[in-house]
């Protein structure tokens, strides 16, 4: 028998989305929520979780192509630390195998996302991405690298 899995992304985009998938949470209307752990309204999002949702299952919703870099990538960010590039600069680089130079900065980045979570006492239970661009061989190699180093058994797949 299979599984419907209702998942909310962009956890921690802003309060009106954070208010939004609490509800939806709250009252059974979704399974579960990925949280953006670089998202403006992150720490808003935490509390909320705390105070109302300590049995959900929320997961990371990894990102590379908006907003504020945790870590320090030069290659990924411009010299605010933001983040530079859209989805398709990845799939571009998958296509000519000109990503070796990025496979660090995205697994620190990565990492660091991951981090920020756990840090907050939030049991991950899956991994996904921003604009789905963990779907990008390279980038799913990374993703599942951190699932193994983290134990954190479920990547999340889109059909």
């Amino acid at each position: 028998m299979k599984k419907l899995i209702i998942n909310c992304d962009d956890f921690g985009v802003s309060k009106e989305t954070n208010n939004v998938i609490i509800q939806c949470l709250k009252f059974k209307k979704a399974t579960s929520a990925s949280i953006l752990s670089n998202g403006d309204f992150f720490l808003h999002g935490i509390k909320k979780i705390k105070r109302n949702l300590k049995n959900n299952h929320f997961g990371v919703h990894l990102n590379l192509t908006e907003g504020k870099a945790l870590s320090k990538s030069k290659k990924l960010t411009n010299k605010k630390n933001i983040f530079n590039h859209g989805p398709e600069y990845f799939f571009f680089l998958q296509c000519l195998k000109k990503y070796k130079k990025l496979e660090n900065d995205i697994y620190f980045e990565f990492k660091s996302q991951i981090l920020r979570v756990k840090e907050k006492g939030i049991k991950i239970s899956h991994l996904d991405s921003h604009q789905h661009i963990h779907h990008i061989p390279f980038i799913f190699k990374i993703v599942k690298k951190l699932g193994k180093e983290f134990k954190i058994k479920k990547i999340r797949h889109i059909r």
